[in-house]
């Protein structure tokens, strides 16, 4: 079973990585909204941040395919374990 606890740690760390994410993707869209866009000298802050909102749901996106594929890899795991 140690490569079943192995997978079973990675996921914990993926799953754990993903709440992290997840909060800061909540809380992107009112710092963004704080930010003044127009020709404000923090425009450019502005948009730097909904360029680095849509790497951080680029992001998500992938590790929600790591856990998907890190599921898949335990059923094999525990499959192979059963014989």
């Amino acid at each position: 079973m140690n490569r079943v606890d192995d997978i079973d740690r990675a996921l914990a760390q993926v799953r754990e990585a993903s709440a992290l994410l997840a909060e800061v993707r909540a809380r992107a869209p009112a710092l963004i909204d704080e930010v003044p866009g127009g020709n404000s000298a923090v425009a450019p802050l502005r948009d730097e941040l909904v360029a680095w909102t849509r790497l951080l749901a680029a992001a998500a996106a992938e590790i929600d395919e790591w856990e998907r594929s890190l599921r898949r890899e335990r059923c094999r795991a525990l499959a192979e374990a059963a014989g």
